[in-house]
């Protein structure tokens, strides 16, 4: 399969860990802050490990890499786009781990089924869910056709598993405010670490029109939240 883009080394995207990150193209989500559109849309990302006259990346020639830099290298992170999406992940999956890498799965959780699958399997190590905004709300900014349901499975199904996770919230008005932070906190009590993450406009993201009347999340407000979520999860963090 040709992935939809590749960064060979991250020390960001794998707390505490160096990895590498693959990118699935495709996403059932159109969350208008979105910064990786061309994925979205199913039409890859620009890598430096991209075919000529391609922005689609080859796994042969990921996994090439990835065999090579195994001593150097603690995980691989598989994101998006929308992993869960490809029927061809728990293949993917395996794959790593017979290399030996750590494997963390960044998702929206409108898959439950997939993921338990990977549990199962012990396939994933890190799940990084992205709890985008009260259940209110995720039809009007996030998806029409989503599915509650699933997303609420996911939410416990994380909660109950023994590998480590985090659910992360990107603050960007009206999408998430200090009424959205009260309503999702019930569905989120006893998470082990729970990520804010400052929304930063830019002319590239998937709806720019959307944030034309400043929609900014100041300093001070990301505190406010933060001081929220502190009471019902283990910890809460910023992070830029």
């Amino acid at each position: 399969m040709r992935f939809g883009g590749f960064i060979k080394n991250s020390l960001i995207d794998y707390p505490g860990k160096i990895s590498s990150v693959v990118f699935f193209k495709g996403c059932n989500f159109r969350c208008p802050y979105c910064h990786n559109k061309e994925l979205v849309f199913g039409q890859g990302h620009i890598s430096s490990m991209s075919a000529p006259h391609s922005n689609m990346v080859d796994e042969n020639i990921v996994f090439t890499f990835l065999e090579r830099r195994k001593k150097l290298i603690d995980g691989v992170v598989l994101s998006g786009g929308e992993p869960t999406l490809t029927r061809s992940l728990k293949r993917i999956c395996q794959k790593i781990k017979d290399i030996g890498y750590l494997i963390k799965i960044d998702t929206n959780g409108s898959y439950p089924s997939v993921l338990e699958n990977l549990l199962y399997h012990k396939l994933i190590d890190y799940i990084a869910m992205d709890f985008k905004t009260s259940f209110d709300r995720y039809s009007r900014y996030v998806s029409k056709k989503v599915d509650l349901d699933a997303i609420k499975a996911s939410i416990q199904l994380i909660l109950d598993s023994d590998i480590d996770y985090e659910f992360r919230t990107t603050c960007a008005r009206p999408i998430v405010d200090e009424s959205v932070i009260h309503r999702m906190l019930p569905y989120a009590e006893g998470a082990q670490r729970y990520v804010l993450q400052k929304f930063v406009y830019s002319s590239e993201i998937l709806d720019p029109d959307f944030f034309t009347n400043n929609n900014t999340t100041e300093n001070d407000d990301m505190e406010a939240y933060q001081a929220l979520i502190k009471p019902w999860v283990k910890e809460c963090i910023i992070r830029a």
